[in-house]
């Protein structure tokens, strides 16, 4: 009895599972996927070997069903394949897409981006892809600086109490002295008026004028024998110069700074003297002779004590000038401020510091690192080189103005900053709302996306959100934008993401790649440099569906969202947040100029307190 009652069973399940397909285990369906390259690979060559596999289908029914970018390749017997793939280095994002069965609706695909190009890893140094360039007049905008660096002090010099003459012959009888004299430092302590130091630029050198203005110098007069008397000079000096020569390198043991050494001593001289005196009685005949002898001693005294004083000390430190100046590049590090500025850690080792009449260029290679990467961004690892030429900047902008600083980045420099920025988070967005009609942003629903493809319609009119995630750093090739801007912008394979929010669920996911302008701005409320997008062409965006859960009509979609993303980019531009300029030594940073010298993106920027 049990045993009919379970042959009973059996077969009552039997039938029910033959009723329902869910007891059935179902195949999974024909699948093609791309095994090299990655995805954001970098190729350097004129094509790239690409290989794959299909699955879940037999090599007899892939034969002559398996195209790679349009093209049919063959399928081994182990279901693999490979083609040859020519790469435009002009696009620089080269999508390869591998389709199996195309001419079927909504057909098994993979899809990687090869960038076509050199490329620098993000530990590796950018070479030769940052300039600063500090012209004269920078340079006197910082002068007082360097001179308040400068301890230069009389007083230390020629400390009271110091002798000037030391036993002078003021009198003498048959040959023999019969009266000497001291000519003593006394109080007040000898001082300077005020003193500048003025730096120019020469060829390979630059030069350092110092001024000491208004010297004065007191001094007692005492005899050592003969009759007891006391005087009292004061000798003072209009103008002292002290003239020197310095070459800049970059330091070798911090090459992200400037090392300043002293070219030889300084040169000094006086112009100007004068005395008065006290002196009488029998001191009297002799006054004009010995005041002349004192002046003597003392300008020889005072050139020889600052000849010492700012002399190249055997060893590491460096003379007083020297150091001051040193000190002076150092507070226009292009590292330090410019990387706080823009968010970044910016190691910029200088490769040289070339001196010409008009200013000083420092030359960095350049390595950036995201100081907060986001968790949900993308994580590139390495970003495209442009060739460039390192540049040669004069006394004026592009347009013949005139400036004090300069900062360039070459476009490779650019495209490690982009490269951060994506690690940071950059196009990392969730749409929810579109402005598609001019009339102002409305939100995304699916009853509005039906207007584009029916599909959408059997959702009512359910939100939808638009999730944005770069899976690539965007790039500039340093050529101008479609319409002359600056520059233009590449983006390649930026994921979208068609989500009922409820649920979560992805309906439809497609890779867009877009070129755009990029211009620079400035805004003068916060001093900060500002970026912008340019209105997008249809023509110049591309869309791949790589993933539909809908069965949607793909020719609508690829119809339509090209026009949508021309709609939409320019408010992505807002995601390249502007950075405020930094400041050197207290000094704000004007803006001149933006444009372009041999390729580098320059910003031309006046100093001033």
């Amino acid at each position: 009895m049990e045993r009919s009652l379970s042959t009973r069973a059996l077969r009552t399940m039997v039938w029910v599972c033959s009723a329902f397909v869910f007891c059935t285990p179902q195949p999974p369906p024909p699948g093609i996927a791309i095994d090299s390259p990655a995805s954001g690979a970098f190729v350097n060559a004129a094509s790239v070997l690409v290989t794959g596999h299909v699955s879940n289908v037999s090599a007899a029914a892939a034969t002559g069903q398996v195209t790679v970018n349009g093209t049919i390749v063959p399928v081994n017997p182990d279901l693999s394949f490979s083609a040859t793939v020519a790469l435009d280095a002009s696009k620089v994002f080269n999508p390869v897409v591998a389709t199996l069965f195309p001419a079927q609706p909504n057909p098994p695909r993979s899809r990687v981006t090869v960038i076509a190009g050199p490329s620098v890893l993000e530990t590796d140094l950018a070479s030769q892809s940052v300039a600063l360039r500090l012209n004269d007049s920078g340079l006197d905008e910082i002068e007082p600086v360097i001179t308040s660096l400068v301890p230069l002090d009389l007083a230390s010099l020629l400390p009271i109490g110091t002798v000037v003459i030391n036993d002078y012959c003021y009198a003498s009888l048959f040959g023999a002295c019969i009266g000497r004299a001291d000519a003593i430092i006394e109080s007040p302590a000898p001082a300077i008026g005020s003193y500048g130091i003025a730096v120019d630029s020469m060829t390979n050198q630059a030069a350092a004028d110092v001024t000491l203005n208004n010297l004065a110098v007191h001094a007692k007069v005492t005899n050592a024998s003969g009759i007891a008397f006391t005087c009292h000079l004061t000798v003072t000096a209009n103008v002292a110069h002290i003239l020197g020569s310095y070459a800049l390198e970059p330091d070798p043991s911090n090459p992200s700074n400037v090392d300043v050494n002293q070219l030889g001593d300084v040169a000094v001289n006086f112009t100007g003297f004068d005395s008065s005196n006290n002196c009488d009685g029998i001191l009297g005949d002799v006054v004009e002779f010995f005041i002349d002898l004192f002046v003597g001693n003392f300008e020889t005294l005072v050139r020889n004590g600052l000849i010492s004083f700012l002399a190249d000390p055997p060893g590491p430190a460096d003379a007083p000038i020297a150091d001051a100046v040193e000190q002076a590049l150092a507070g226009i590090s292009i590292a330090g401020p410019i990387g706080a500025g823009i968010g970044v850690t910016l190691e910029a080792p200088l490769f040289e510091v070339a001196e010409d009449p008009d200013g000083i260029t420092l030359g960095a290679h350049s390595r950036m690192t995201v100081v907060s990467p986001n968790p949900n961004a993308a994580n590139p690892t390495a970003s495209l080189v442009v060739p460039s030429t390192f540049p040669s900047y004069g006394p004026l902008t592009p347009s013949s103005q005139a400036y004090g600083l300069a900062i360039g980045v070459s476009p490779t420099a650019f495209n490690q900053l982009l490269r951060t920025q994506i690690e940071g988070g950059l196009l990392l967005s969730d749409l929810t709302e579109l402005d598609l009609f001019g009339t102002g942003p409305i939100p995304i629903t699916a009853s509005l996306l039906a207007l584009f493809e029916p599909k959408f319609g059997s959702l009512g009119a359910q939100p939808i959100t638009l999730k944005l995630r770069p899976h690539l750093a965007p790039v500039i090739t340093g050529s101008a934008g479609p319409a002359g801007e600056l520059t233009d912008l590449r983006v390649g394979e930026l994921a979208v993401d068609v989500v009922l929010p409820l649920t979560n669920t992805v309906l439809v996911r497609f890779l867009v790649d877009a070129k755009t302008g990029l211009g620079l701005g400035f805004d003068a409320g916060s001093n900060s440099l500002t970026f912008a997008l340019s209105p997008v062409q249809s023509s110049d965006i591309s869309v791949e569906i790589v993933d539909d859960q809908l069965k949607v009509n793909e020719d609508n979609l690829k119809l339509v969202l090209p026009q949508l993303f021309a709609a939409v980019f320019p408010s992505i531009a807002s995601e390249l947040a502007s950075f405020p300029l930094p400041q050197f030594f207290g000094l704000n940073l004007h803006l001149v100029e933006i444009g372009k010298q041999q390729g580098f993106l320059s910003l031309y920027l006046d100093l001033a307190p």
